[in-house]
């Protein structure tokens, strides 16, 4: 659409159109959605195609200065293209309503009444103009860090935050100023919009946004990037602390449907040097040195910790490299590398890809049930029995989705150091001795590279079995139990698992997660 906002008229219209339902659930959020991030409003041919295959929803800046160039002229042409794009195969949008612009801001984030409301007209035109299409809106991207377009370090690793620094003021006010302006036309009632989008699970800067922020029974989802140098199930204590912040500000007592945890944005990078081997990127979230196997087994494991968390939508960064300089970055996130090839395999896949596609292929349609309690063990083998010794083991995690489907794998295993070991815990103090660190049972890292130099101990080798309890439902009092098809997390078929009679199942495991999908026999 281009032209101005006859708001009397789009108000008449989308109160007809887009009047939420009797059950006031908000359509984008009613159901868990695994996705990934986008950089294009028009797809080239089988791009599209090939994203369906391993994700349910896309994340896309929604440009204000592409938009309008105009003020009060808004040009919507490049999203109805993508959102016909998107539909024509099932995935479902996200859109970012983001970054200055020259017409209203000179570029810079809004930081003036007059800038809020611009953007307040802005989101409100691009709701009506959009409304019904389930559109997940989310207010910015990363406003808790500083951002310049113009720099060539933004520009190039992908950063724009709050331009031109971060200020909690100006971001509250902007959400308060964009709540306010939809929550006074009822047809809008039924849009979904969502915010943060912090770097990082920025518990101050969210608090404070909570604190400053009116209007906040209109926010929908609280959307955080959870990047870390570390395994995908560290971010459950962070996501505790976040949803203990969400109940202080949204007690249930009160607040009928709390906004829900979004994990917005968050992988992992895999940069190498001439080599091939893997090495600290330059630029962009700070993640490790991944291998390809690394990176799709943590995308796996993200997702179905986020399954485990309540998380409805979990956005993997990012769909294809953004670049080929394998040492940068924003050029080696993607789940797919940078070329494109032509329309039946457009881009060639990395592993990450063939992962989300197996997970959307065997559990994407069914519903999280639970976590089973599990025990494992460092051996390869399972015992005659395999019968749980009914201690639970924490770190070995069995999801249900649906009746009869798991995600099976451990993160245990045996104990040890290693040198340059990347997910380092602190086990020491500043000017620790070597010979007060192994005393502790911990490694002394010497020569000394980066982070504490005493860690504790961790697993090296997480290969061993889980053994679990079938729910009562799966197996009967005659001992008729089912058996399982056992899918690696990259789709292949690896044998076969049966229970014994009490319902006791028993499978090699490690940090890999495995599936298994009942075989009707």
């Amino acid at each position: 659409m281009v032209g101005r906002l006859n708001v009397f008229a789009v108000c008449t219209l989308i109160t007809l159109l887009c009047a939420m339902g009797s059950d006031g659930v908000k359509p984008a959020l009613s159901k868990r959605q695994w996705g990934v991030n986008i950089h294009f409003t028009s797809a080239r041919p089988g791009e599209m195609e090939q994203l369906a295959q391993g994700f349910q929803i896309n994340r896309m800046d929604f440009s204000w200065a592409s938009i309008e160039s105009v003020k009060g002229v808004y040009n919507f042409s490049h999203y109805d293209g993508l959102l016909k794009q998107q539909q024509a195969v099932g995935v479902q949008p996200y859109w970012i309503l983001d970054y200055g612009n020259p017409v209203w801001t000179n570029g810079t984030a809004p930081h003036t009444q007059e800038q809020y409301d611009a953007f307040a007209r802005f989101t409100v035109a691009a709701m009506t103009h959009f409304c019904g299409n389930n559109v997940v809106w989310e207010l910015w991207n990363e406003p808790n860090i500083p951002g310049a377009p113009s720099s060539s370090l933004m520009t190039n690793h992908g950063l724009q935050g709050w331009n031109p620094v971060a200020n909690v003021h100006d971001y509250a006010a902007l959400y308060s100023t964009i709540a306010a302006a939809i929550t006074a036309i009822p047809g809008l009632q039924n849009e979904t919009l969502i915010a943060p989008a912090s770097a990082g699970i920025d518990l101050h800067f969210i608090e404070q946004f909570f604190q400053l922020a009116n209007n906040l029974s209109r926010l929908d989802g609280v959307s955080v990037h959870a990047y870390r140098n570390s395994i995908p199930e560290s971010v459950l204590e962070d996501y505790a602390r976040l949803q203990s912040l969400v109940n202080k500000y949204f007690p249930k007592t009160i607040v009928a449907d709390q906004p829900k945890l979004i994990s917005g944005e968050w992988g992992w990078s895999t940069c190498v040097d001439k080599s091939g081997t893997p090495i600290t990127c330059i630029g962009g979230a700070f993640t490790g040195n991944n291998t390809l196997n690394d990176q799709a087994k943590f995308l796996a494991r993200q997702w179905l910790i986020n399954a485990l968390a309540g998380i409805p939508i979990s956005i993997f960064y990012d769909l294809f490299d953004d670049g080929t300089n394998t040492s940068l970055g924003e050029n080696n996130f993607g789940t797919m590398y940078n070329q494109y090839n032509n329309e039946s395999v457009p881009h060639v896949p990395k592993p990450s890809f063939v992962a989300a596609a197996t997970l959307q292929r065997y559990l994407g349609d069914f519903e999280f049930s639970g976590r089973l309690n599990a025990t494992s063990t460092t051996s390869s083998k399972c015992s005659p029995s395999h019968k749980p010794d009914g201690v639970v083991d924490e770190y070995s995690y069995v999801l249900q989705f649906g009746s009869d489907r798991f995600a099976v794998w451990k993160t245990n295993g045996t104990l040890g150091c290693m040198a340059g070991d990347r997910f380092k815990v602190d086990c020491g103090f500043f000017g620790i001795t070597q010979g007060q660190c192994e005393a502790r049972g911990c490694c002394f890292e010497l020569p000394y590279r980066s982070g504490p130099q005493c860690s504790f101990k961790r697993p090296l080798e997480t290969k061993g079995t889980v053994t679990f309890t079938l729910p009562s439902t799966l197996h009967s009092a005659t001992g008729t139990a089912p058996c399982f098809d056992i899918i690696t997390f990259l789709g292949h078929s690896v044998g076969r698992v049966c229970a014994t009679a009490n319902g006791s199942v028993c499978l090699p495991s490690s940090d890999e997660p495995n599936l298994l999908v009942t075989t009707r026999s």
